[in-house]
């Protein structure tokens, strides 16, 4: 029973009385980033047996944040804003999040089986890296490095991770501080990462980028009405998107009404900076176009955000989220293999429609680590969906490790994701236009300067699932 269809596509407001229930009890992050500056995600190993291990969890409930304390903190902090009161008298609420791994679910008693999941993805975690026969005959085989290369801290089980963001240092470490007092006995803390929004500048309000230095968080689904007022899009791109793509029906409260979690996918990506300015220069030349150029022909968007699809330089008049390429559909402007058009084709699969692709589409979360210039930096990437087969690896393996995604009858052979790919194979040339909007190509291998470092399949469950401990 239920007071709220997830399946319905009209926009839905932050004040909705019917959604009330439904925002009390899902976790903060999922319908909209929390928008956090710092973000310390801690992976635990349960150490004691079920039942403690279930008391553990509920004492820690209180730092675990609903939509609806997080939609409150938010309309505080932009009244304060509003108000023009001084940085250090803004308001700074930490955001906390709770998410449990299949393993996780079974240690405390819980059958994972119970989640509806496609190919059991949920239930066999990241670590499970074996491909079947028609997986190879499909290009959907797993590319990942192998598990044995991944940072010890992710190579044991993990049953829990906790997530907890703020804008400052000062809020973040007593709570952080806590969190590992109450985890002492229970569990082991594995592996800590640390995130940091990254901005050009020391202006808060600048875009925050990646460290490549490409704009990030664009193009991202929306969910709220307060989102799509602020979207400048018209009719080439609409991206709205019904709750069921990130929402499904948490099988331990089915008894309770709204009362609804995400499957969460983390991965700690690993960015070589040098190596792949190095890699630009040389793609520069050998297409002869300028490093801005060959850059923008890698991720499909210029550093500021423009899409090449709609200009050959940077311009900040575009709008950056509304396009299409049915203009461009052998990839005369963006190539095919480009990083965001292998990500989000946008109505140009084969043997598909614009609306079964929109159903792969998944709400990023992703945050940097590391800070400019160090050697050991990337990105902390996340994401929720209602189901990590058809959505999250569906787009890692079928479309971006895929050196055939997308085909046609030119050019057979696209090329592996360039920016994400994690293939490695120097002989799987990508076909780049020879300039922007021109038919003429030349072959060039560009991979590997994002490495996957460790990371696990969760589900982030209802905050009903917490009296059920």
């Amino acid at each position: 029973m239920s007071s709220v269809n997830i399946h319905n596509s009209e926009w839905i407001a932050e004040s909705s009385s019917i959604h009330k229930a439904m925002f009390n009890n899902i976790q903060c992050n999922i319908l909209r980033s929390v928008g956090r500056e710092l973000g310390v995600y801690l992976f635990l190993t349960f150490t004691s047996d079920k039942n403690n291990s279930r008391k553990f969890l509920k004492t820690i409930r209180h730092f675990i944040s609903s939509t609806k304390q997080q939609f409150d903190a938010t309309a505080k902090y932009k009244a304060a804003k509003k108000a023009g009161k001084a940085g250090e008298a803004l308001p700074d609420e930490l955001m906390g999040g709770l998410f449990i791994s299949a393993e996780g679910y079974t240690h405390l008693g819980f059958d994972p089986d119970q989640f509806d999941d496609t190919d059991q993805t949920f239930r066999k975690g990241m670590k499970s890296q074996k491909s079947g026969v028609f997986d190879k005959l499909l290009d959907k085989n797993n590319k990942d490095p192998k598990v044995s290369t991944w940072e010890q801290g992710f190579q044991v089980p993990i049953h829990v991770m906790i997530m907890l963001s703020c804008d400052k240092e000062q809020t973040l470490a007593p709570v952080l501080l806590q969190v590992k007092q109450f985890a002492k006995g229970f569990a082991d803390i594995v592996t800590e990462q640390h995130g940091k929004v990254l901005r050009e500048g020391d202006n808060p309000e600048n875009k925050p980028l990646e460290h490549f230095g490409y704009r990030d968080g664009i193009s991202q689904p929306l969910f709220l009405q307060e989102d799509a007022d602020h979207d400048l899009n018209t009719s080439d791109w609409d991206p709205s998107a019904e709750l069921a793509l990130v929402l499904t029906s948490d099988p331990f409260t089915k008894d309770i009404p709204d009362s609804y979690g995400s499957f969460f996918v983390f991965r700690k990506l690993k960015q070589n900076v040098e190596a792949f300015n190095k890699a630009i220069g040389v793609l520069s030349d050998t297409l002869g176009v300028n490093p801005d150029l060959a850059g923008a022909m890698v991720v499909g968007r210029f550093k500021d955000g423009t899409p090449l699809t709609l200009n050959d330089n940077p311009d900040s008049e575009i709008n950056q989220n509304n396009f299409n390429y049915d203009k461009d559909e052998d990839g005369d402007k963006c190539p095919r293999h480009a990083h965001i058009r292998k990500v989000n084709p946008r109505g140009t699969t084969p043997f598909t429609s614009l609306e079964n692709e929109k159903l792969r589409r998944i709400a990023r979360r992703g945050i940097p680590y590391g800070e400019w210039g160090a050697a050991d930096v990337g990105l902390l990437f996340m994401c929720y969906q209602a189901d990590i087969a058809q959505q999250f690896e569906f787009i890692q393996r079928t479309w971006a490790d895929n050196p055939n995604f997308p085909r046609n009858l030119v050019f057979p052979g696209t090329g592996d994701d360039p920016l994400i790919g994690q293939d490695f194979d120097a002989s799987a040339e990508q076909h780049w236009p020879t300039k922007h909007g021109g038919s003429e190509r030349k072959n060039f291998s560009f991979e590997g300067f994002v490495k996957l470092q460790g990371g696990e399949y969760f589900y982030a469950p209802s905050l009903k699932f917490f009296e059920k401990l």
